[in-house]
């Protein structure tokens, strides 16, 4: 990942990997003095992990009257990739403020964060140590205006391999369609173990089903969500949804079965069910 100074200076992290052809949250937050001398730490994150280079020329970092995205700069060609959305703030943001604007990026288009999500009042919507050993393939829904107007009425994690959706009841082909929205304040973020997604774990109790999928995955919920929308790519006999407080599902298990109820989103068809999913 570089950083080019209006100077021409170029700066270089190279120990914050990410997926090519895989979207990701990027951050520059360059230093800053009132008198725009002396030297500061560079901070440069993808997704939440952050490093620092020190010895950075403050004058050098913010001078030049014209922010330049994907530019090619004499780098070797332009950023071949889309760019979704920027944000740039004139102002030095603090670290709960970055993770704050972060948390939008990250929930609107799928990614997932290193970091505690963070809302607007400084609340902790998907704490990472509570919820730790379930922090793969993150993703979520929301509603926060005053973050962006924030609006999340579906989603998927953009990871590779099938991923689970989570909606509203108003559940289509993109979330623009979705009629369906959360009330203010509403978070509903989930993670997963980051093992294989397919049945292949021995389970017993749950009608008509023998096996279940290694991964398992762990929600959080803010403000009460209510009954949502669950869906699984179709092609699964006897999909059924199981909900529980013992991560084994030894013991305390609900079922709900998805077979029953298909829905195409985007071209795919799905098997769902409409539950309620509690912390």
């Amino acid at each position: 990942h570089t950083y080019r100074f209006s100077k021409g200076i170029d700066m270089y992290a190279n120990t914050l990997p990410n997926t090519i052809g895989q979207t990701s949250v990027y951050m520059f937050k360059p230093p800053y003095s009132d008198t725009h001398s002396g030297l500061g730490a560079l901070q440069m994150g993808v997704d939440g992990r952050d490093t620092a280079i020190t010895g950075v020329s403050a004058a050098g970092s913010v001078a030049g009257p014209h922010l330049k995205v994907g530019y090619d700069g004499g780098l070797g060609g332009g950023f071949p990739g889309d760019i979704q959305e920027v944000v740039w703030f004139k102002d030095t943001l603090k670290q709960d403020d970055i993770n704050k604007v972060e948390t939008y990026l990250s929930l609107k288009f799928g990614t997932t964060l290193k970091h505690n999500y963070i809302n607007a009042a400084n609340d902790v919507v998907f704490d990472t140590a509570v919820n730790a050993g379930y922090t793969s393939n993150i993703a979520g829904i929301a509603h926060e205006a005053t973050n962006g107007g924030l609006d999340q009425r579906q989603s998927a994690s953009v990871d590779a391999g099938n991923q689970v959706i989570i909606s509203t009841t108003g559940l289509a082909n993109t979330n623009a369609e979705n009629a369906t929205g959360l009330t203010e304040g509403q978070f509903l973020i989930w993670g997963d173990n980051g093992l294989a997604k397919a049945p292949s774990v021995a389970i017993s109790g749950v009608t008509g089903v023998n096996y279940r999928f290694s991964a398992v995955w762990k929600v959080q919920n803010t403000s009460s969500v209510g009954t949502v929308r669950v869906a699984w790519p179709a092609g699964l006999s006897n999909l059924t949804l199981v909900q529980s407080s013992d991560p084994t599902f030894a013991t305390g298990n609900t079922e709900t079965n998805m077979t029953a109820n298909t829905i195409t989103v985007d071209g795919v068809n799905y098997n769902y069910a409409d539950v309620t999913l509690a912390n």
